[in-house]
């Protein structure tokens, strides 16, 4: 029973490396809310934004 609630995602959906490469070139975050971790991808997406937001500022 513990084993089973252990496990993070369902396993009849395969998640492809490739595709969430590409999603995180695209924008940091993305790749890891593709592999359902919605909180480190959340965390890496503000990171991202706040950059972008303070690096157009200084320019």
């Amino acid at each position: 029973m513990a084993a089973q609630s252990m496990q993070s995602h369902t396993p009849n959906r395969k998640h492809s490396a490739k595709i969430s490469a590409w999603l995180s070139l695209l924008f940091m975050g993305l790749g890891q809310i593709y592999n359902r971790q919605y909180v480190k991808g959340a965390f890496f997406a503000i990171v991202e934004l706040i950059t972008l937001i303070v690096w157009r500022k200084r320019s």
